[in-house]
């Protein structure tokens, strides 16, 4: 288990700016998790007083966190023999033959492209979140209609298609639903029993809400369909840190027993970056921060001059907010989720990066 040295303090600093954060964007509720490998070390909440605290088993919507599970089995699929990465998703979805890029020179589009956001296709957050639980047959129609596109293939573009487009992959090649197939292969395995496709009839779920003229409305809830790959599952922090430390368990390389479930190399692929951004630097009281990085596979990793490598995914949808992040060279993770419309949790991480008390990203610079 990694050393972090949260003193009382330093938890009190942690839960009182996570009760500003909520306060600050009028959030119903928001629970932080700090994770030392997959273990808790603290868990911070709060919630407006007319809702109930959130705790580490709250289950929420985790949105395009989803994308890490479905790019996770689809290297599984890889390491069974039974794809290539570069082998063009038409030949394992035959609604997808007629996809083209936009000019006579785009190659064709791979799962590496749709894995690493390179398809090229049209960024598309709120249409794709609208569609989670489009059906089968409406997702057919979808597919041999084609995608519309930003770029040539190569480029980056960020795409629920595509990766609504993945999970059709997982079906096929799998013969059978990609949701049977992360919960067989993943979630059951790693032991992520708060961790599903539908919200559990019982026990503590958080309600997703909008604020309409300063009041709390509920959401609709989304069902789980044919686009659930890119964003369907429900889940907690508790069970989140276990999946960052799984994802952490995969450095460094050594020759110790692997994990059947999939290879470290494997989660360490997932966790290079497969389509580069460029360069940002920032300057602010705390100094000049220069970053690097781009996407992998499912997630988002960025070199950071301050923090070394760091790798996180957020995710939103009507009702939900959420992001988690890690630090593979420490062993560190920290999740974040929130019960409103696209609540801005990321900013909690973000924040991480600028001041001595908040999360444990910044916490182990100390």
């Amino acid at each position: 288990m990694a050393q972090i040295n949260l003193t009382p303090e330093l938890r009190g600093a942690i839960d009182a700016q996570t009760a500003a954060f909520r306060a600050d964007n009028d959030l119903p509720s928001v629970v932080l998790a700090v994770g030392a490998g997959s273990e808790l070390a603290h868990v911070s909440a709060a919630a407006d007083p007319a809702e109930p605290t959130p705790t580490a088993d709250t289950v929420f919507r985790i949105a395009s966190m989803t994308k890490s599970f479905t790019a996770a089995a689809v290297l599984q699929l890889r390491d069974h023999d039974l794809l290539r990465l570069d082998d063009p998703v038409a030949s394992h979805v035959p609604e997808l033959a007629g996809l083209a890029g936009p000019t006579t020179d785009s190659p064709p589009i791979t799962i590496r492209h749709l894995l690493s956001m390179a398809g090229g296709m049209a960024s598309d957050d709120p249409w794709g979140d609208r569609l989670l639980d489009a059906d089968s047959a409406t997702m057919d129609g979808l597919l041999r209609a084609g995608a519309a596109f930003a770029t040539a293939p190569g480029g980056f573009s960020y795409s629920n298609f595509g990766y609504a487009m993945l999970g059709r992959v997982v079906t096929n090649v799998a013969g059978r639903p990609f949701q049977h197939v992360i919960t067989d292969r993943l979630l059951i395995p790693l032991g992520l029993t708060d961790t599903t496709w539908t919200a559990p009839p019982v026990g503590p779920v958080a309600p997703p809400y909008w604020r309409v003229d300063d009041a709390l409305t509920l959401e609709p809830v989304l069902g789980d369909g044919a686009f659930a790959a890119m964003g369907g599952l429900w889940s907690t922090v508790r069970d989140l840190t276990r999946w960052c430390g799984w994802m952490l368990d995969a450095f460094p390389p050594r020759d110790d027993p692997d994990d059947p479930i999939l290879s470290r190399s494997s989660r360490r692929e997932m966790q290079q970056v497969a389509n580069a951004l460029p360069p940002r630097v920032t300057s602010t009281d705390t100094g000049t921060r220069v970053s690097a990085g781009g996407y992998g596979f499912g997630l988002n990793v960025v070199v950071d001059s301050h923090l070394g490598r760091l790798v996180h995914h957020s995710g939103g949808l009507p009702g939900y907010g959420s992001h988690m992040a890690w630090l593979p060279e420490r062993a560190v993770a920290a999740v974040a989720l929130a019960n409103s419309r696209y609540a801005p949790v990321s900013y909690t991480h973000l924040r991480a990066h600028e001041t001595d008390s908040y999360l444990v990203c910044r916490l182990l610079l100390e």
